[in-house]
């Protein structure tokens, strides 16, 4: 199954790092007949402005916390093929008004999107935290490993899934589990501040935290969107681990400039869990440093097409 098989795609979270970049690859494809819409809050084009489509690409406004919304989007959409990227992605909770705002934005939203759409198919982007801490260095007993979050997110994320799984309006759910995605596009995260701070005028390059035991794997946006679009089985993405510093050289090495990497023991990026893996999943072409090599680039090439613009 490959998403040239469906009529009526819907991608939720279209506005984000992962839905945004899926939904200009499915575009770029320019397939006659086939209607691709995407949502988000962002979005200021209302489907009451439009007639109901038939095909083209449109991207819309809806709130998917707002039930009442939703349904009427989905109605005037059809979607046959759902793509379900919208998340609060974040592992950092401060206080419990972020814990609520996390039950509302993952899995109130889930359930107003799937209770109003009908026998459609679900392609959702879920998450490797739903294990919390993986401790084996084998894929075979990674896959088997039954999930058990210990972060909010990881919770929200594994509820997100069972939603899928029990809903009556889903007629087949893929739940595709990712690891720590890099890319361009992305507005914020570890990948960003460290190409900051290699471009900075700082002869140092400074890492949070002590420089060991914060290993984890990164896969690259691109084979994300790949596999979202052409393969788009249940299965979980990712990488061998690798440590923050590792991340810091390979972006010191790609920029072009050489700083003494030093560790701040007495800040810590919140909420992040390390993870202990050490094996790539098959479905994986780029190994983690591979694809912070790939990502860093497509990076720096995003940073000049916005100075070109700037400066016209």
């Amino acid at each position: 199954m490959m998403f040239w098989d469906h009529k009526r795609i819907l991608i939720s979270g279209c506005g984000g790092f992962i839905g945004s970049a899926l939904y200009n690859q499915i575009c770029n494809k320019k397939l006659d007949g086939q209607l691709v819409i995407g949502i988000g809050r962002r979005f200021q084009q209302r489907f009451e402005q439009l007639p109901s489509p038939s095909e083209g690409q449109y991207q819309i406004h809806c709130d998917l916390t707002d039930s009442e919304e939703t349904a009427k989007v989905i109605a005037w959409a059809r979607p046959e093929l759902i793509y379900h990227c919208a998340a609060k992605a974040t592992t950092k909770i401060e206080h419990s008004l972020d814990e609520r705002q996390m039950i509302e934005q993952n899995i109130n939203t889930t359930h107003n999107l799937l209770y109003a759409a009908h026998d459609v198919i679900v392609v959702h982007t879920s998450s490797i935290l739903v294990w919390d801490r993986i401790l084996h260095k084998n894929w075979e007993h990674v896959k088997y490993t039954q999930p058990n979050p210990k972060s909010m997110y990881g919770s929200t994320k594994l509820a997100q899934e069972n939603i899928i799984k029990s809903c009556k309006n889903v007629k087949k759910g893929n739940i595709i589990r990712l690891s720590a995605v890099v890319g361009a596009g992305s507005s914020h995260g570890m990948l960003r501040d460290f190409i900051k701070k290699a471009q900075s005028d700082s002869s140092t390059f400074e890492i949070f935290g002590p420089g060991y035991g914060c290993e984890k794997p990164y896969i690259y946006l691109g084979e994300v969107v790949d596999y979202l679009m052409y393969k788009m089985d249940g299965a979980t993405l990712t990488n061998n681990s690798i440590g923050a510093e590792k991340v810091a050289k390979i972006v010191m090495d790609e920029i072009g400039v050489k700083k003494e990497i030093i560790y701040n023991n007495k800040q810590f990026w919140t909420g992040d869990t390390p993870f202990i893996i050490n094996d790539k999943s098959p479905e994986i072409k780029y190994n983690s440093e591979e694809s912070i090599r790939l990502a860093v680039r497509d990076i720096l090439e995003e940073q000049k097409i916005q100075e070109m613009i700037r400066r016209f």
